[in-house]
């Protein structure tokens, strides 16, 4: 089975904003090349957070192509492919996003997750992060440095597969119970989703006690605005899955989730007093991990997001 993984790294909390993309493509199982491209954002500006994450700026994008001035040379590796993606719901989201803006016409693609494909597969594994998973297939792997973590993506995709003796796209659906998604050229979209299963779908218990191995035992501080949930409903998902939601940092914080940053509330300093904390906490060798909400958002199981989100 041949596809290729992508990955975006973005300037900002817009979708459009995507400052550098990367790509691996893969024939036979294995990983035959990697491509990687930096891009001027839209809106042209980077925060803090996003620059301190994949060490990329204004400086580097100055004399860097658009998104639509680069899909030229991208199409021929993406049109009418698989394409492989760790929260591929990020990062299909930022292509579909720039294609509106820009008024590129929509491409022909199915999409897989690896990220989804990788809890189904390793279920005991106590997180599904793509750092987390690459340490423990012995996956090289340069965090945030899109081609790598494209080619980590695919290389996950290929440890799976040959282990699974998965040689086509539709024996996901048997093997691991998830349907691939598809972004077709009439528009059409669905993001990759666990197999439909009416019976318990229609009787989930949305009061119910439920571990989700991600957050069990895990303590969260939250800084800043969330787009996708209020903060209340953030500490709910938190608390659901069965970790705590702290109101301050300490030495017993593991995440920092980062949201939109109010520059008034932060009295001229680039970061939230929360962060530079956090920040201090890691040079002392502290386990604190800081991460944004699109982060948080991917440890979210599905049977965690229905109970908190009813759907």
């Amino acid at each position: 089975m041949n596809f290729v993984a992508i990955d975006f790294e973005t300037a900002n909390s817009k979708r459009t904003s995507a400052c550098s993309i990367g790509l691996a493509i893969v024939e036979d199982f294995a990983v035959t090349e990697t491509k990687h491209w930096l891009i001027k954002p839209e809106p042209y500006y980077f925060d803090h957070f996003n620059t301190m994450l994949h060490g990329i700026s204004e400086n580097h994008v100055a004399d860097a192509p658009t998104f639509d001035q680069l899909w030229p040379t991208l199409k021929p590796y993406i049109e009418d492919r698989i394409v492989v993606a760790h929260n591929a719901s990020f990062d299909v989201s930022v292509m579909r996003h720039m294609f509106e803006y820009y008024s590129i016409p929509t491409p022909n693609i199915e999409i897989l997750c690896s990220y989804r494909i990788a809890k189904a597969a390793y279920p005991a594994m106590g997180s599904h992060r793509l750092n987390v998973v690459c340490q423990a297939l012995d996956i090289p792997l340069d965090h945030h440095r899109a081609d790598s973590d494209a080619a980590a993506s695919a290389m996950i995709i290929c440890d799976i597969f040959n282990k699974q003796g998965i040689t086509d796209i539709n024996e996901i659906k048997e093997k691991f119970s998830l349907l691939p998604g598809y972004w077709y050229d009439d528009n059409r979209y669905k993001a990759c989703r666990g197999k439909p299963n009416p019976k318990t779908d229609t009787l989930i218990n949305h009061d119910a006690e439920y571990i989700d191995n991600d957050f069990a035992g895990v303590n969260f501080v939250f800084t800043g605005t969330l787009l996708s949930m209020t903060r209340s409903k953030a500490f709910e998902v938190v608390s659901k899955g069965g970790g705590e939601a702290q109101k301050g940092i300490n030495k017993e914080t593991d995440y920092l989730v980062v949201g939109i940053q109010d520059m008034q509330k932060l009295n001229g300093k680039k970061t939230s007093s929360k962060m530079r904390k956090a920040e201090d906490m890691q040079k002392d060798g502290h386990k604190i991990q800081i991460i944004g909400e699109d982060e948080f958002m991917n440890m979210i199981d599905d049977d965690l997001y229905k109970i908190c989100f009813h759907e």
